[in-house]
């Protein structure tokens, strides 16, 4: 039943994260047994599916927007791994010391980590709107991106 829900969702067994996709609709499909143990099994079966076909569905979804988000963010600091080089990592060693605590963060958490601005403004000592972040970000980009050139 995992395996398809998880066809249907267009995840073929070739795919890197199979192993995990099909790991989590076994979880889900456990967790549905637990829930709903007085409901007829054809019933649990069929809320089952849907909800690892739905839950899959998703996960690739996240997926795709970090994929999109990492080329608009290399595409935005004109980096690319077939033009990085020693010239530029010195420069960006040096920006690096030259910027603000919370720039670095922002670098470093957000661009590296890949940890959402929403969660950094959470974390952050000093209160600082999401808005600010991304304002932040965009000039932090376009600022790497002219030293880079």
């Amino acid at each position: 039943m995992v395996h398809g829900a998880l066809k249907k969702a267009h995840v073929r067994m070739d795919y890197d994260h199979y192993d995990d996709f099909f790991q989590n609709g076994v979880i889900i499909y456990a967790q549905m047994l637990e829930q709903y143990c007085d409901k007829p099994r054809e019933e649990v079966d069929k809320l089952s599916f849907n909800k690892i076909y739905w839950k899959t569905l998703n996960e690739l979804h996240k997926v795709q927007l970090n994929c999109e988000r990492d080329a608009e963010m290399e595409e935005a600091a004109g980096i690319s791994e077939d033009k990085l080089d020693w010239n530029e990592l010195l420069v960006l060693k040096n920006e690096l010391q030259q910027m603000s605590e919370l720039e670095r963060k922002l670098l470093i958490e957000h661009i590296g980590y890949q940890r959402r601005i929403v969660d950094l403004c959470r974390d952050n000592d000093v209160a600082v709107a999401r808005v600010t972040l991304q304002r932040m970000k965009k000039r932090l980009l376009m600022r790497l991106r002219d030293k880079m050139r």
